[in-house]
């Protein structure tokens, strides 16, 4: 009870302050005993630990004005304006001159540090309350030089942060105080440019996230402010020069996403694991809006620099994921191990980061520099060996082809600039090289990296229709790679490419417009282990007359002829048969292939090309001897050799120069013996068929026109004197 009250009776009791608080002490207390109230236990130490503070004051003697008075002013203000912001928004707060000069007079105070009753934590709340309520408040700070004071004060306070500090101490709670006054300030234009021209604001900043550790609340502000700096471009800069990412990047990995997903009732009172969660989840927020990644109302200006640090920091993939999933999701990436096309990160990756963020922190804040480029040169050692195409791990994706991946036609795009930007150095060393092969040991990583490029362009363009659309344009450079010899398994993959492009129309039509068969052409001598594909894709490629007509150029049939006569492979030999007949099918290139062929092979062979490939084969390996085919040994070993002779010596020719084309002289003939002397009337041996009458003719009727034809022929030659009546009667029979 106050000595005013002692001895005075109930009325004038019941009207002194001191002795009301008393009374309601004595109420609280006994209803908290009576009805085991133990909810209220809180609300009761704090009024009793007021009662206590109102007690004392009778017996302090202060000289001049009491502070602790002071600070209940202040405390009272920010009461108001945090509980009553609707009502006080309209005005303007009138005590900033006071409130700015007690704040300077603190934060000069050489024993700011040793108070008892400090002003300075209550001082820069209220002008957090004040600049939060209204925006009038946060002109008129901005005009009293109100930040510059704030800023005083913020690093009079920053320069005594330790490791050891802790959130109790005051110089932890004044910088919360001014971190959460600057967010709220950054929201205006003008306060903005004035910060602008502050940067020891930011370098203080990054102080405070750099000892962020044991006070994660205060830095939570401090990340806070960051974001709301976010929205200038400027000061995203200044931040960024000054080293934020070092500490923004190391609160992430402190995320625990084991305790998201656990579904148990948590607090950050009581938890500290989600107070280390709730802070990454902000620090992925800040860099999110610094980057300029997120749309919306969070939306903050594009910065290419940041950009491209925390592309190369987080990798490609996971910096722009930032604009797209949420922050669990990401945190949740970082923090666990993952090996996909997209993203390689595990320990080795993460340890490897967080050694060079704490690197560059201790840089910065104990010397003032860092790294040149901020991160953006920055490599993890495990990504340094692998082939990265378009930002997708080449060596993964050809493990998991059918991985569904987010852009086909652009991997496929980024692969033939990567294959077009090694082809020139093949062909380089192809040049130099005495073998004209590519010294695979010497070269042997860049050469396994094309090797990945090609196989990965199958895959996409195989498991993504209409991929293959992105090879138009480019079938002179796939082409061209089909004449790497000595690499192999590059023309394998190069010819395997081709072979899947050969489904779309708009592809054959390109590669014909390109003029590059004879590449593919050669590969049916040089690439032995290919040869059924290398028929196959022609034979895909030869609906388009264009085509047929330049693989007769390029000497298509003599390479076709060799593996139809000295091939080993019965399949081989087989399609090469069906080849010849849709060649010869064809309306308008067909008849001149046709009679090409028939300079090597009687005529019977196309025939039955045509009506079974298999037959064909079976017919060239047989001895004949009947009407229609005079057939054995020694003809098939003519032809074999004559065909193979000319075959080598075009391949020669075609691989010094693949513009080179093949042509039969006029009055070429492969003549054999055993037919030598022989009656032949329209692919028919006369003397034979007389022999054999009951012979089954392939074609009688055109074998009668032709022999009539003949007859008339001969009629006319050996008697000049026949009349013109008799031969139109001998044509018309």
């Amino acid at each position: 009870f106050s000595e005013s009250c002692i001895g005075k009776k109930a009325p004038l009791f019941k009207t002194c302050f001191f002795c009301s608080i008393c009374k309601s002490i004595l109420r609280l207390d006994s209803y908290i005993l009576l009805h085991n109230a133990l909810h209220l236990q809180d609300m009761f130490e704090k009024v009793n630990k007021a009662y206590e503070f109102l007690c004392t004051k009778s017996a302090k003697v202060v000289d001049g004005p009491d502070p602790e008075n002071i600070i209940l002013i202040l405390k009272a203000q920010s009461i108001l304006f945090n509980r009553h912001r609707e009502e006080l928004k309209p005005y303007k707060y009138a005590g900033y001159p006071m409130l700015i000069k007690t704040i300077t007079l603190e934060t000069s105070d050489d024993l700011l540090f040793s108070k008892e009753s400090p002003l300075l934590p209550a001082a820069t709340e209220l002008a957090f309350y004040t600049v939060n309520c209204s925006a009038l408040n946060a002109e008129e700070l901005r005009r009293e030089n109100g930040i510059e004071v704030l800023q005083e004060a913020f690093n009079r306070c920053v320069a005594v942060l330790t490791r050891s500090s802790k959130p109790d101490d005051m110089s932890v709670q004044v910088c919360g105080h001014i971190c959460k006054c600057y967010s709220v300030a950054a929201q205006f234009e003008d306060c903005r440019e004035k910060i602008t021209e502050m940067p020891n604001i930011i370098k203080d900043l990054c102080r405070v996230l750099y000892y962020g550790k044991n006070i994660p609340r205060v830095a939570s502000l401090g990340v806070e402010c960051v974001s709301s700096f976010a929205v200038d471009y400027l000061l995203q800069t200044h931040l960024f020069g000054a080293g934020v990412l070092w500490h923004l990047l190391g609160y992430l990995f402190n995320y625990d996403y084991t305790l998201e997903e656990s579904g148990i009732q948590k607090s950050e009172d009581s938890n500290q694991q989600e107070v280390a969660n709730s802070l990454a989840k902000l620090g992925l927020l800040a860099l999110s809006r610094l980057g300029g990644y997120l749309p919306g109302e969070q939306a903050t200006p594009e910065n290419p620099a940041i950009r491209k640090s925390l592309a190369s920091m987080l990798t490609p993939y996971i910096a722009r994921k930032l604009a797209v999933i949420s922050s669990t999701e990401i945190l949740k990436m970082l923090n666990s191990n993952t090996e996909s096309p997209y993203l390689i990160w595990n320990n080795r990756t993460r340890a490897e980061l967080l050694e060079f963020l704490e690197s560059q922190q201790e840089s910065m804040i104990k010397r003032g520099d860092c790294d040149k480029s901020y991160g953006s040169d920055f490599v993890f050692s495990d990504h340094a060996k692998e082939l990265i195409v378009g930002e997708i791990f080449v060596r993964v994706y050809n493990e998991v082809p059918t991985f569904q991946l987010e852009l086909p036609k652009a991997f496929a795009a980024s692969l033939l600039d990567y294959i077009g930007s090694q082809a020139q150095y093949l062909h380089t060393l192809m040049a130099i090289t005495q073998t004209g092969k590519v010294e695979s040991n010497q070269h042997g990583e860049r050469l396994r990296r094309v090797e990945m490029a090609l196989e990965a362009l199958r895959n996409v363009i195989k498991h993504n229709p209409g991929s293959e659309c992105e090879c138009i344009g480019h079938f002179k450079l796939i082409f061209s790679l089909l004449r790497v010899h000595g690499a192999g398994q590059v023309q394998q993959l190069a010819l395997e490419v081709v072979n899947i492009v050969t489904s779309n129309q708009e592809c054959v039509n390109n590669i014909a417009e390109a003029m590059v068969l004879s590449n593919l052409l050669a590969l049916l001598h040089s690439l032995p282990s290919s040869r059924q594909l290398v028929l196959e894709t022609l034979y895909a490629l030869t609906s388009s007359t264009k085509i047929v007509k330049e693989a007769m150029a390029k000497g298509a049939l003599i390479y076709l002829l060799d593996m139809f006569c000295n091939s080993t492979h019965p399949q081989v030999r087989s399609q090469t048969a069906e080849l010849f007949a849709k060649m010869t099918a064809d309306k308008l290139v067909g008849p001149k292939v046709r009679i090409i062929l028939m300079k090597f092979l009687p005529g019977v062979f196309m025939d039955a090309m045509r009506d079974n490939p298999e037959a064909a084969v079976h017919i060239f390996e047989g001895t004949h001897e009947n009407p229609e085919l005079i057939w054995n040994d020694n003809s098939r070993e003519k032809v074999s050799t004559t065909v193979r002779e000319m075959m080598l010596e075009h391949f020669k020719l075609q691989r010094d120069n693949p513009d080179i084309n093949w042509k039969l002289p006029e009055d070429f003939a492969v003549v054999y013996g055993e037919a030598e002397g022989e009656l032949s009337v329209g692919g028919v041996f006369l003397r034979i068929f007389i022999a054999q009458p009951a012979w089954v003719l392939r074609k009688p009727r055109e074998f009668l026109i032709a022999l009539l034809e003949k007859f008339t022929e001969l009629l006319e030659k050996n008697n000049p004197h026949v009349s013109g009546a008799h031969l139109l009667y001998i044509k018309f029979v």
